[in-house]
């Protein structure tokens, strides 16, 4: 066999794994998982600007409301499958989804936390010798954004997927006041005298 046919023959190999990487990526980012990866991923690059764009200068609230507001419409993004997860959806698609949309959101906020704005606190006042610099006060307005996107998209997610659950399997929330709660009919509890 020469060196010309083996060469080829490499190249084909290793093109066939970047295209089939591509396809798989191709597929992750236009599935309703993807959606959540993006929205995500959406926020964290918001986190980050907000944090670029407050270096150097002061946080204003009008400032801090609009990277708030972004941070909130990526959530929205990342909250989108969970809420809609589609039309062939079955219960095990949406609790897919729904613990796609958790396992993301709680990785992105427990490790921005634990790995950036924690461990860059002590830092940042450390080399500007001011806890009020505008790059410790931007740090800090950033990972509250970031936070209070995360922490109310969790708990969205939780009611959404539920009330998606309910519509998948055609059972539709009952009337305002009824619970959703299983019935167990009359419990017997053994007339057990406690106390005497």
């Amino acid at each position: 066999m020469s060196g010309d046919s083996r060469f080829r023959r490499r190249v084909g190999f290793w093109l066939e794994d970047w295209l089939d990487l591509g396809e798989a990526l191709a597929e992750l980012f236009t599935s309703r998982r993807g959606l959540v990866v993006i929205g995500d991923l959406a926020l964290l690059l918001c986190a980050v600007l907000g944090l670029v764009h407050f270096w150097s200068r002061p946080v204003t609230l009008a400032g801090y409301a609009v990277l708030q507001a972004a941070c909130l419409a990526c959530q929205a993004v990342a909250l989108f499958p969970v809420a809609w997860p589609g039309r062939g959806a079955t219960r095990g698609d949406v609790k897919e989804i729904s613990e796609t949309h958790e396992g993301a959101t709680l990785m992105l906020v427990c490790g921005t936390w634990i790995f950036w704005y924690i461990p860059a606190l002590p830092i940042l006042t450390h080399v500007t010798g001011d806890v009020d610099s505008h790059p410790v006060v931007a740090d800090m307005a950033s990972g509250f954004a970031l936070m209070m996107a995360c922490v109310p998209g969790l708990m969205a997610g939780v009611a959404l997927s539920h009330r998606a659950g309910l519509r998948v399997a055609g059972d539709s929330p009952g009337p305002p006041g009824a619970s959703d709660g299983p019935d167990f009919g009359d419990v017997d509890t053994g007339g057990g005298d406690f106390g005497d």
